[in-house]
């Protein structure tokens, strides 16, 4: 007998002392590459999701802590404009951001890019389940070719003061500098 091959499988021949009864088969060359194909496909996408996961949350500016988030409704009386003073490019359901916000927190929920625009002084960055509106001059407006580059990305938004962080895990960090925030979820 070649030494590739294996013994066909005798039941009816008495095991031999302290050995299985049943013999262990080698699998076909082409069915062994197949699974072990679709192994490292399976682990490679743990490893992505691991490091996605991980860099969404371990950013080292967060400084350990949650920032406070306040939105304020925009029929309270209190410093939230009226409709006529929210510039002509925020809806009417958008809430002012007063305070820092964060929004694409992995412990929150995850957005996606989705497009971004200016018009008359306001800034729009739509993602999934929301948009940000933001006072901010058109000149710092995403280029045509980042807004291309960032459709479909994991995105993490940042209001940190007068400042408004938009990072992307493959693309980068975009900085502007803002005035009043709005945003809508939803």
């Amino acid at each position: 007998m070649n030494s590739n091959q294996i013994e066909p499988l005798n039941r009816n021949r008495p095991a031999a002392a302290g050995a299985p009864w049943r013999a262990v088969r080698m699998l076909p060359r082409r069915l062994f590459a197949v699974i072990m194909a679709m192994l490292v496909l399976f682990w490679a996408s743990v490893v992505v999701i691991v490091a996605v996961t991980f860099s969404l949350t371990a950013w080292e500016d967060r400084g350990g802590q949650n920032p406070s988030v306040a939105l304020v409704p925009t029929a309270t009386v209190t410093a939230a404009p009226t409709v006529e003073e929210k510039p002509s490019g925020v809806p009417d359901g958008a809430q002012l951001v007063q305070g820092d916000l964060v929004l694409g927190d992995v412990s929150d929920r995850i957005y996606f890019f989705a497009d971004s625009s200016c018009t008359d002084g306001v800034l729009t960055i739509a993602l999934t389940r929301a948009a940000v509106y933001s006072e901010t001059p058109c000149t710092q407006a995403l280029p045509a070719d980042s807004v291309r580059r960032l459709i479909g990305q994991p995105v993490r938004v940042r209001i940190i003061g007068a400042r408004m962080l938009l990072e992307a895990l493959f693309v980068g960090v975009f900085e502007f500098d803002v005035g009043r925030v709005w945003v809508q979820i939803g």
